[in-house]
């Protein structure tokens, strides 16, 4: 889907400001086709600021909002927590790179529900998920972080 590669570069880049933990985030205006907030890891300072978290409050500092009119894309399949904030937020659409299921396998703490999963039990809310785009990219940047299995 050579449209949802652009943004997931972007998502992408962000995510190598935090090499530790590279979930990068970028939040795309489907209207104007452009990128209207970033985030990314930022758990070292508070345990809730992943990446979608990130992006999703540095929107929110903005004057005006449409949050019915983006996309997120993020390097990992959303968390349960972040999935489900992305839901209230009345986000329609969620592009994943590496999924939850290769970040456990890599030996990274995740919960075993999936991003669609959550949307599906949200009832009162549409929000399509799309995984896998760019995936040996965004693998790459989990594989390349040392993690201790247990």
């Amino acid at each position: 889907m050579p449209g949802h590669d652009r943004f997931m570069e972007l998502a992408i880049d962000m995510a190598s400001r935090n090499p530790h933990a590279p979930f990068g985030t970028v939040l795309v205006d489907s209207r104007s086709d452009s990128v209207v907030a970033s985030g990314i890891n930022r758990s070292n300072v508070n345990p809730v600021l992943h990446g979608e978290i990130d992006a999703l409050n540095n929107y929110a500092s903005l004057p005006e909002q449409n949050w019915d009119r983006l996309t997120l894309y993020t390097t990992a399949e959303p968390c349960c927590m972040c999935q489900a904030a992305i839901i209230w937020a009345g986000i329609a659409e969620v592009v994943y790179g590496t999924s939850i299921e290769r970040l456990t396998q890599l030996g990274w703490k995740q919960f075993s529900i999936t991003a669609a999963e959550v949307a599906a039990h949200a009832s009162f809310a549409n929000c399509r998920v799309i995984g896998g785009i760019m995936q040996q990219q965004c693998d790459l940047l989990f594989e390349s972080v040392p993690r201790v299995t247990k």
